[in-house]
């Protein structure tokens, strides 16, 4: 009797960790949804020259217009091309979509 205790807690054991482990390295489906929303084409082009893009959720919906602004003076300043209107207002509003209080 004690012989089957044993052999059921060991299974019982075994499956919990077993379990446990499948789950490792797959990320949970928020964290996908950012890893995804910190991929827009606009913040690979025009970020990337001077740092690595930021995550939208950096920033409150209501400060990415002066950070939008701060960013292309700075590539003014380091004679790198300005950003486009159009490409400002779509790169904007993608931001503000995803900011930390959308």
């Amino acid at each position: 009797m004690q012989r089957n205790s044993i052999f059921l807690l060991l299974f019982v054991a075994l499956t919990g960790l077993i379990s446990a482990c499948s789950d490792m390295g797959k990320p949970a489906e928020e964290e996908l949804s950012i890893l995804k929303a910190n991929n827009h084409p606009m913040l690979m082009k025009y970020c990337n020259d001077c740092h690595a893009p930021p995550k939208p959720v950096e920033h409150k919906s209501s400060e990415w217009t002066n950070v939008i602004y701060r960013m292309n003076n700075h590539r003014i300043m380091n004679s790198l091309d300005a950003i486009p209107e159009n490409d400002k207002k779509e790169l904007l509003a993608y931001l503000i979509s995803n900011a930390s209080d959308s």
